[in-house]
């Protein structure tokens, strides 16, 4: 798969990233350090483990941020409003709407996506050889979807290329069709995750792939997610359900992607009524009682069974309320400190919490607050303290429906007291921890928290590391706290470069109109070495509204006689570009002279510019995911072969 893979790690792991885009399998995804989003590492480029990245560590909150971000930039919406973007709000993945992306001139025309771009992304398959051109014009194909008109579809260029010799094609080609989102391709996808022999016959093989049933398996959800009609989802969820059974021995990859499909793919709610358990694909009821059965297992591999807390309370919300009160429950026992479970299942329960918890006085959330508070404190393991914090901003953040009472303020006090007196591996997750709590109540209408913002303000000063400091400096591009401007500025120009990434964007979020200038010289001047650094201040400028970063990068493309540059410079094409530099993206598909690394990029470029889709095709997947102890098939930080290592 061309991924222009950039491994998820770019936290202070951004380092690398900044300087290196890596080769493309369909693209390739983010990376904590440089919260690039995004952009993967492969065939010698960084990876997310080793290859000189600063920061490596899974615990920094970087990485829990360049997983999470895509929903809270919503670049897209600003590339094509022209103007500052609405971004969206923590409970985007829930599934509870988000500001769509805005028509505009600056979107290319259904004449252009399918009298110029497609053909050209067609002809560019043809009798091709190159793994890299291949896989990135299947998934820009695939992002682009099919012509209103219907025939003739996407599909028919697509699936030839599930039976094709080499892995990366195939799987490429699986998740294409998921990403394609048509209904009528879930039974072809069912019967490769499942290996059954119509799977067996597509692929030309005695049995399919453990990588493409895994692959599969998540273009499946996809579909899921994205189908209108229940009984499409109702259809997909049954398939699901068969792939996460462990009766067949499913290999963990597939298991997990299953798990997390379930959590993705939300059935109608139906209370539950009479004494016999709802099947599996009746009701969001029975989605949960279908998960909880599979935790309450005792032969499931652990590193399965983490997956199910974010699943289960993503099915919760909207649910029957008893659903709520027993997945408390369920949490509360796995992170009792005399009978714990294992670390990462913990870990799990942690980052399910802060989807599953709200602000208000129920008993649930009483007793899941205070579950939280006690993981936070001393004795527990470095993360699961970490991860505690944030689900506690993120739960606080979110208003909900029960009586009111003092939970926001004493969450409150106790995160200001973590960034004032923690260690210096608390302080950065409570900034980002009180950013996001002071978010969610800001936008459900509440006045600023004035000592909050004034405590993050202060931190930003005071802050004692670059880790640090770019924590405080996204939280307060998260509040949009104008008062850091005059912060803020100097720090996208020198020192640490993960710092000046992060600064770029936290600007962006503010929507600092002083910050233009001063991007726009780096865009110019950033070096094609610091590809990361060079992709966010394009970012930056495009949530700012700024309508020069695409012009800008044509202008270095044009002016380029480096491999290397042009390859960072339609790297970050791909996430800010518009209509207007589609010709220049499609010459370079076509030129005989450009190497068929710039070509692939350009392909993914094409992909992601015309793409039907407000967020990357893979963020929901991304998104809470538990990034330090994922399947190869769904996170690669060496290799850079995983899904969220894909553009």
């Amino acid at each position: 798969m061309f991924v222009a893979r950039t491994p998820l790690l770019l936290t202070s792991t951004l380092l690398t990233l900044l300087a290196a885009p890596v080769l493309p399998h369909g693209g390739a995804f983010r990376g904590p350090a440089t919260t690039l989003g995004p952009g993967g590492a492969s065939k010698g480029g960084p990876s997310s483990t080793g290859g000189g990245f600063v920061d490596s560590d899974p615990a920094a909150w970087s990485q829990w941020w360049s997983f999470q971000r895509d929903g809270y930039l919503a670049v897209r919406d600003a590339v094509f409003s022209g103007e500052a973007a609405t971004t969206g709000s923590d409970d985007f993945y829930l599934g509870k709407g988000g500001p769509q992306a805005h028509r505009s001139g600056l979107r290319p025309t259904e004449a252009t996506l399918y009298d110029e771009i497609v053909p050209a992304l067609v002809a560019a398959l043809d009798g091709q050889k190159d793994v890299d051109i291949i896989t990135g014009s299947l998934l820009a194909l695939a992002k682009i979807g099919d012509r209103s008109t219907g025939e003739p579809g996407v599909a028919q260029w697509i699936r030839p290329w599930l039976a094709h010799g080499n892995q990366e094609v195939a799987e490429t080609a699986a998740i294409a069709l998921g990403v394609l989102g048509r209904s009528d391709d879930a039974p072809l996808l069912a019967d490769l995750a499942l290996d059954r022999p119509t799977g067996r016959k597509t692929v030309g093989r005695s049995h399919v792939p453990l990588r493409t049933q895994a692959f599969a398996t998540y273009g499946l959800a996809l579909i899921g997610r994205r189908a209108k009609g229940e009984a499409v989802r109702r259809y997909v969820v049954h398939e699901l359900a068969q792939a996460a059974r462990l009766g067949d021995q499913p290999t963990r990859d597939r298991m997990v992607a299953a798990i997390i499909g379930l959590g993705l793919v939300r059935l109608d709610s139906a209370p539950t009524s009479g004494t016999e358990p709802p099947r599996v694909a009746t009701s969001r009821e029975g989605e949960l009682t279908f998960l909880y059965q599979l935790w309450e297992e005792p032969r499931l591999d652990h590193r399965v069974r983490a997956y199910l807390p974010v699943a289960m309370a993503r099915l919760a919300a909207g649910a029957d309320p008893t659903w709520k009160e027993r997945l408390v429950s369920a949490f509360r026992k796995a992170l009792d400190p005399r009978a714990p479970a294992e670390p990462l299942v913990q870990h799990g329960v942690l980052v399910a919490s802060g989807l599953l918890g709200d602000d208000d006085q129920d008993p649930p959330d009483q007793r899941l607050r205070a579950a939280l508070v006690d993981a936070s404190s001393e004795g527990r393991d470095r993360l699961a303290r970490n991860l505690a914090l944030l689900a506690l901003g993120r739960s606080a953040g979110r208003v909900g429906h029960g009586p009111k009472g003092a939970g926001p303020s004493e969450t409150r006090a106790l995160l200001l007291r973590a960034l004032a007196r923690g260690s210096s591996d608390q302080r950065p997750w409570a900034a980002l921890a009180l950013g996001l709590l002071e978010r969610g109540r800001t936008q459900a209408g509440e006045p600023p928290a004035e000592g909050l913002r004034r405590a993050l303000l202060d931190a930003l000063q005071s802050s004692k590391t670059p880790s640090e400091e770019g924590a405080v400096a996204t939280a307060l591009g998260l509040i949009g706290e104008r008062r850091a401007i005059e912060g803020l500025l100097p720090r996208i120009s020198q020192g640490d470069e993960n710092l000046r990434a992060q600064a770029m964007i936290a600007l962006g979020l503010i929507g600092a109109e002083e910050a233009v200038a001063p991007l726009r010289e780096s865009l110019q001047r950033t070096s094609s070495y610091r590809a990361g650094l060079l992709r966010e201040a394009a970012v930056a400028l495009a949530l700012l509204g700024d309508r020069s970063a695409a012009p800008l990068l044509v202008q270095r493309l044009e002016r380029s006689r480096k491999l290397f540059e042009e390859l960072a410079v339609t790297w970050s094409l791909g996430v800010v570009g518009d209509a207007r530099v589609v010709p220049g993206l499609l010459a370079i598909l076509k030129s005989r002279r450009a190497s068929e690394t710039t070509r692939a990029y350009a392909a993914v470029a094409l992909g992601s510019i015309a793409s039907k889709d407000r967020l990357p095709w893979n963020a929901p997947l991304a998104a809470d995911v538990i990034w330090w102890q994922a399947p190869l098939t769904l996170f690669d930080p060496v290799g850079g072969k995983g899904l969220l290592d894909i553009l």
